[in-house]
């Protein structure tokens, strides 16, 4: 004689039933739940990969700077060569010029 059958047995004998409303709210709740795990990684990620890209550059652009000679510095021999202007003291046209204007503004 065969075992009694119950009703739970009968799901799976036709193929596999439809998942209850139940569990397809918690698949989505867990499908939420793990999109948002992997962007909260994601970004975390980001912002140490950018900090530390920071700190490679920091530390780069220091090392180069410390350097005695830049190379866009003109040596001393070729700034005794640049020409010297020398400007006369402010004469008495220029001053009254000015005067007059600073009076002009009051």
């Amino acid at each position: 004689m065969p075992p009694p059958r119950h009703s739970h047995d009968n799901h799976r004998t036709h193929g596999g039933a439809p998942p209850k409303p139940n569990q397809e709210v918690l698949s989505l709740i867990l499908k939420a739940m793990i999109m948002t795990a992997i962007t909260i990684f994601f970004f975390l990620f980001l912002g140490v990969a950018a900090i530390l890209l920071l700190f490679a550059t920091s530390a780069l652009h220091s090392n180069s700077t410390a350097s005695s000679n830049s190379p866009k510095a003109l040596p001393l021999k070729d700034l005794k060569k640049l020409p010297r202007f020398r400007f006369s003291t402010k004469t008495k046209s220029e001053t009254g010029a000015v005067q007059e204007f600073m009076r002009g503004l009051s």
